[in-house]
C-alpha cells in the first residue's frame, strides 16, 4: 500500500536533511508501514473489516497520534541519528479536508450520542473504566460490538457463530466466544493504547453471553439462490428471527468437450432423444430450468416411469457431475428433517432425484420449497429445493388408481414407452465413453442456454415465463385418472350404509353386529355416531391396506366429502353428535361418473349449491 507522504505537513526535523536523505527516510518510512500493514493484515483481517480502516490508514490519519518514530541510519555517518518526523495534529489528507470541516461541527453531538449507543450494552462493555477517551476509541468499539451482536447467535440452544466474508457458520461454545472477544479486544490495543490489561476485559464475555441469548435468539438459518441477487451475502432477519445466506450463483459444470464430429455428435443427440421418446427429453429440461426460476414450486413433482434398464441411473449420473443433481432415498425424508444430505449440493441442486419410488407420502409435500437438512455435528438450516423426480420402472399406485387430488394437482407423469434398454443401442454399443460424453454436453449447452434466456428477463418476468412453462407441461403430462380418494370413500361408505339398510338384522356378519349401535336409520337419512371412528373402521373392513392408506389421512375431511351434516340431533327421545346423510344422496355415489354427469346435466334445476334436493316422488331410479 503506497502512502503518499506529499499529503501531510512535515516539520520540525532535528536534522538538516536534503531531498535525498528525506526520499530516504520517506522510503524508511514506507516500509515500516508495508510491515506493519501485512502483520495487522495477517492476524487482523476479522478486526479490520469491522472497523472498516487499513492499518496504514490509522497510523497516518488518527488525529490522536502526533508522532511517528522511527531510526534512520545516514549512510557515510558514524554514530547513529535519531529521526523525529511530526505530523500536525490538523493536517489531513486534502480530499478529506470537506468531510473532516463537517464532522466537527457535529463532533460535541456525535460524542453524546456515541456514549449513549455504549451504554445500551453495559451489561458486558466495561467502559466507564475510563478505557475509551477518545471519539475513535468509542466509533471502534461500537464497530466491534456490532460485528459481535451481528456473528454471533443463539439458535435452538446453541452458540452460532456466523462468518458473513466466507458465507459459513459454525458452533461456538463459551471458550471460543471467550477467545473471540479477547482477540478482539487485544487487537483493539493494538490501535490505541499500551493498557493492554484493561482493554483485555473490555468487553466481558460470560455477560455477552447472557445478553446474547436474551436479545439474539434465532430460529432458523436458511440458505437460498438467488441468481438476481447483486452479491451472495448473509441477511439478519431480525422480524422472523431467521438467519439468511443468499448465493447469487449458479454452477453447472463444464464438462470436457471431446473431439468428434459434429455430424457424429448430431446422430447421438438424435438417438438419445428417441430413446426418450415424443418430446420428452427437451420437455425434461424445461421443466427442471423451468422450476428452478419459478416462485410457486406446486408443480415441482415430476414421476418418471421408465422400464427397468432404460437408463436411469445414466441420467442421474450426466446430472451429478454437472453438479446439478442430488440423490434422496426417501428413508432420508423424514417427518421433521432430512438426513444424509449436504447443504452445498443441495443448495445448487436444480434436481432432486428419488430413485426406486413407490407411494407418495404426506411427508413428500412438506418439501414442496424447502428441505430442513441436518449435516452430522451442525445445526439444522433450511435450503430450497427445486425440481423432484420420482423414479420407477414399476407403475405406482399413487399415481393410477384412486389418486388424491392433491397429488393429481402436483404432479406430473412422464411415461417412457420405450422398452429398448440403452445397453442395447447400437450407438451407445459402439463406445459408451462418446455416447455419454455427448450427451453430458448436450445437457450443459441446453441447460445454460435456458438459465441465460431466464436471467435476461429480469426477475419478475422470469418468474412469470417459468411459471407459464410448469402450467403448460402439467397439461400434456397430468395425472389422467377420474376415480380419485374421495370418489372411494364416497363409495365405500354408501356402499356399505344401502346394503346394511336393506339387510335384516339376523344376516349380519360379526362386523355388521358390532358397529349396528353406531348407525340409526330415520326414515330417509342415516345418523352416524361417532362419525370418524365409524367411518374409519368400515373403510379399513371393506378396503385393502394400499387403499386404506390412501383414505386414512383424509378423516379430517370426511363431513364435506359425503356431504354430511354434522350437529346434535334429537332422535327417539335421545340426543346424540352424529353425522347426518342422507340415503338419496348415497345412491347417487353408487353410479358411475358418466351417469352422475348425465343426471346433473338434464337435472340442472335440481341442484341447489352443493345440497341436493330430495324428490322422493320421481319414478326414475335416483329418487330425487
Amino acid at each position: 500500500m503506497k502512502i503518499d507522504l506529499t499529503q501531510y505537513k512535515t516539520h520540525e526535523v532535528n536534522y538538516k536533511l536534503d531531498d535525498e536523505t528525506l526520499a530516504k527516510i520517506e522510503e524508511s518510512i514506507q516500509n515500516k508501514i508495508d510491515k506493519k500493514y501485512e502483520e495487522l493484515n495477517e492476524e487482523l483481517s476479522v478486526f479490520n473489516e469491522v472497523l472498516e480502516y487499513k492499518p496504514a490508514d490509522l497510523i497516518l490519519q488518527n488525529d490522536e497520534i502526533k508522532e511517528y518514530f522511527y531510526e534512520f541510519y545516514k549512510e557515510n555517518e558514524e554514530k547513529k541519528l535519531k529521526v523525529k518526523v511530526t505530523f500536525n495534529k490538523n493536517i489531513i489528507p486534502k480530499n478529506e479536508e470537506k468531510t473532516r470541516e463537517k464532522g466537527q461541527q457535529g463532533e460535541k453531538e456525535s460524542t453524546e450520542n456515541e456514549t449513549e449507543s455504549l451504554e445500551k450494552y453495559n451489561s458486558f462493555l466495561q467502559y466507564k473504566k475510563n478505557i475509551l477517551k477518545t471519539k475513535l476509541h468509542r466509533e471502534a468499539a461500537l464497530k466491534v460490538i456490532n460485528f459481535l451482536l451481528n456473528s454471533i447467535f443463539y439458535l435452538n440452544d446453541k452458540i452460532i457463530f456466523i462468518n458473513k466474508k466466507n458465507g459459513t457458520y459454525s458452533k461456538f461454545n463459551d471458550s471460543d466466544v471467550k477467545n473471540l472477544v479477547q482477540k478482539m479486544c487485544l487487537d483493539f490495543n493494538l490501535y490505541f493504547t499500551d493498557d493492554k490489561e484493561k482493554l483485555k476485559y473490555l468487553v466481558d464475555y460470560s455477560n455477552l453471553i447472557t445478553y446474547i441469548k436474551i436479545h439474539n435468539t434465532f430460529e432458523n438459518i436458511r440458505f437460498e439462490n438467488d441468481v438476481f441477487a447483486k452479491k451472495s451475502d448473509v441477511k439478519i432477519d431480525r422480524i422472523r428471527k431467521e438467519i439468511v445466506f443468499v448465493r447469487n450463483h449458479l454452477i453447472v459444470r463444464k464438462p470436457e468437450f471431446i473431439d468428434v464430429a459434429d455430424s457424429e455428435k448430431e446422430k447421438i443427440i438424435n438417438d438419445y432423444k428417441k430413446h426418450w421418446g415424443e418430446n420428452y427429453l427437451t420437455d425434461f429440461i424445461d421443466y427442471i430450468v423451468a422450476v428452478r426460476f419459478a416462485q410457486d414450486r406446486k408443480l415441482s413433482y415430476l414421476n418418471l416411469n421408465a422400464p427397468s434398464n432404460w437408463g436411469k441411473s445414466f441420467l442421474m449420473n450426466i446430472c451429478e457431475e454437472l453438479y446439478i443433481s442430488t440423490e434422496v432415498r426417501v428413508s432420508d425424508l423424514r417427518e421433521d428433517k432430512a438426513t444424509g444430505l449436504s447443504v452445498n449440493s443441495v443448495l445448487n441442486s436444480f434436481v432432486l432425484f428419488i430413485d426406486e419410488f413407490k407411494k407418495f407420502t404426506n411427508v413428500l409435500f412438506k418439501y414442496t420449497h424447502n428441505l430442513i437438512i441436518e449435516e452430522k455435528f451442525r445445526q439444522a438450516v433450511k435450503v430450497q429445493s427445486y425440481a423432484k423426480i420420482l423414479l420407477n420402472a414399476d407403475e405406482s399406485e399413487s399415481f393410477s388408481y384412486a389418486v388424491d387430488e392433491q397429488i393429481k394437482n402436483r404432479v406430473l407423469v412422464m411415461k417412457i414407452k420405450s422398452d429398448i434398454k440403452l445397453d442395447d443401442r447400437d450407438l451407445y454399443k459402439k463406445n459408451s465413453y462418446v455416447y455419454k460424453q455427448v450427451v453430458k454436453e448436450y445437457f450443459y449447452e441446453e441447460i445454460t442456454k435456458r438459465i441465460e434466456h431466464y436471467k435476461k428477463l429480469g426477475k419478475i418476468e422470469s418468474v412469470a415465463e417459468a411459471e407459464r412453462k410448469l402450467r403448460e407441461l402439467k397439461e400434456k403430462y397430468k395425472i389422467e385418472s377420474n376415480f380419485n380418494v374421495d370418489d372411494l370413500i364416497r363409495e365405500t361408505i354408501a356402499q356399505f350404509l344401502v346394503e346394511i339398510k336393506n339387510k335384516n338384522e339376523d344376516n349380519y356378519n360379526n362386523f355388521e353386529n358390532k358397529i349396528k349401535d353406531k348407525i340409526i336409520f330415520v326414515d330417509n337419512n342415516i345418523y352416524i355416531k361417532s362419525a370418524i371412528k365409524t367411518i374409519l373402521n368400515i373403510l379399513k373392513e371393506e378396503l385393502d391396506e394400499a387403499e386404506f392408506k390412501k383414505v386414512e389421512y383424509k378423516k379430517a375431511q370426511f363431513e364435506k366429502i359425503l356431504n354430511a351434516e354434522n350437529k346434535v340431533f334429537k332422535i327417539n327421545g335421545k340426543t346424540i353428535r352424529a353425522f347426518k346423510l342422507n340415503l338419496n344422496a348415497l345412491q347417487f355415489f353408487l353410479l358411475d361418473k358418466n351417469e352422475q354427469d348425465e343426471i346433473l346435466r338434464d337435472n340442472e334445476n335440481i341442484i341447489n349449491g352443493n345440497e341436493i334436493v330430495d324428490m322422493s316422488d320421481d319414478d326414475s331410479p335416483i329418487p330425487f
